[in-house]
C-alpha cells in the first residue's frame, strides 16, 4: 500500500454546499427582492386604477354635461334657474335653509307659437343627497301632459316642487357624482340678442374632481304664456 495516498487530504463533498448562515442570508436577500417587486406591482396597480377612475369621471362628466347642454339649447323659454341652496319665491330670493333644494332649472321645450302645456316642460334638479342630476318630465299621453300652463308656472321654487310632485312625472338620472351645481339665466339684453344659460357643475369621485362650465344660447327667445 502506498502510504502517501493515505496521508493525502480527502475532499469533503459537504464542503461544496452552503452553510446555514449563507442559506439564511440568501433567503433574506430573496425576501427583500420579492418585497420590492410586490411593492412596485402594487404601486403600478394603484396608479392604473387611479388613472382609470379619473378617466371614467372625466368621460362621464363630459357626456352628462353635453346631454344637458343639448336640452338647454333646444329650449324656447327658461323659467326657474338657481344654484345649490337657493330658494326663489315669486320675484324674491329667500335665504338658504338646511332643507333648501339643489340647483334647479325649468325649461319649456315646445315649438314657437304653440300653447304651453306641462307635457313640454322639463326640469333638471341637483339631488344634494344622492349627488345626481335628475331630469323630470311629464309622461306623454297622460292627463297632466295636456294641462295648460304659463311662464309664471315655472319661475319659482314652489312651482318646481309642485312639478316634481306630480304623479305623472318621471325622474331620470342624467349625471352622477355631482357635488355642486349652478344654473344662471341671462335674459336677452335686447331684441337682437338671445337669452343665455350658464351652467357650472363640479363632479367628484373620491380624490378626483372634474369641473364643467358652459355658456349656452337658447335657439330662439320666446315670451311664453302667462
Amino acid at each position: 500500500m502506498n502510504t502517501s495516498d493515505m496521508n493525502r487530504p480527502r475532499s469533503n463533498p459537504a464542503g461544496a454546499g452552503f452553510t446555514l448562515v449563507e442559506l439564511m442570508l440568501g433567503l433574506a436577500v430573496l425576501a427583500l427582492i420579492g418585497g420590492a417587486i410586490a411593492g412596485l406591482a402594487g404601486a403600478a396597480s394603484s396608479s392604473w386604477h387611479a388613472t382609470e377612475s379619473s378617466a371614467q369621471l372625466q368621460t362621464g362628466a363630459r357626456q352628462s354635461t353635453a346631454q344637458l347642454a343639448r336640452l338647454i339649447r333646444e329650449a324656447r323659454l327658461v323659467g326657474l334657474a338657481t344654484v345649490d341652496g337657493q330658494v326663489v319665491v315669486g320675484d324674491a330670493t329667500a335665504a338658504p335653509t338646511d332643507v333648501s333644494p339643489g340647483a334647479t332649472l325649468m325649461l319649456w321645450q315646445d315649438v314657437a307659437g304653440q300653447p304651453m302645456v306641462l307635457g313640454k316642460v322639463t326640469m333638471v334638479q341637483h339631488d344634494l343627497r344622492a349627488g345626481t342630476l335628475v331630469l323630470c318630465s311629464v309622461r306623454p299621453g297622460t292627463a297632466a301632459a295636456a294641462q295648460p300652463c304659463g311662464a309664471s308656472d315655472i319661475n319659482d321654487s314652489v312651482d318646481a316642487e309642485m312639478f316634481r310632485s306630480l304623479p305623472d312625472v318621471r325622474r331620470d338620472v342624467i349625471a352622477r357624482h355631482v357635488s355642486s351645481a349652478k344654473f344662471i339665466h341671462r335674459p336677452a339684453a335686447n331684441s337682437q340678442s338671445l337669452p343665455l344659460v350658464e351652467i357650472l357643475l363640479t363632479y367628484r369621485d373620491g380624490d378626483f374632481v372634474q369641473t364643467e362650465y358652459r355658456t349656452l344660447t337658447l335657439r330662439m327667445a320666446s315670451a311664453g304664456g302667462n
